[in-house]
């Protein structure tokens, strides 16, 4: 799964504990989120409905957010407070994580 990978590399060389979540999940219980935490957004398009209520959740909360999105000018971007553009077609992101996990499979 995509979710792990990022979970792995993340508390591998950062050394901080990771929780992953889906957004369409995370917004609608009440997650236990402060102004201590980081929440890191994925979205391809910039305008996923479940990831911006979900960022906007946290953000209401206290969290500092930041975003790894696709499409510059989106509505996600615009709703964090830092991140990053990858600058790559749909097409090509789909591609990139499937060899991803594969290579993540074969070791």
């Amino acid at each position: 799964m995509q979710d792990s990978l990022g979970k792995q590399l993340i508390e591998t060389f950062c050394r901080i504990p990771v929780e992953v979540e889906y957004a369409s999940e995370f917004r609608y219980r009440n997650p236990v989120v402060n102004e201590n935490d980081v929440v890191i957004a994925i979205s391809q398009s910039g305008e996923t409905a479940d990831t911006l209520a979900a960022v906007e959740l946290a953000k209401a909360k206290g969290a500092f957010i930041y975003g790894i999105c696709n499409a510059i000018g989106s509505s996600i971007p615009r709703a964090t407070d830092t991140g990053t553009y990858i600058h790559v077609g749909s097409l090509r992101l789909v591609l990139l994580l499937q060899r991803l996990l594969q290579d993540r499979s074969l070791s």
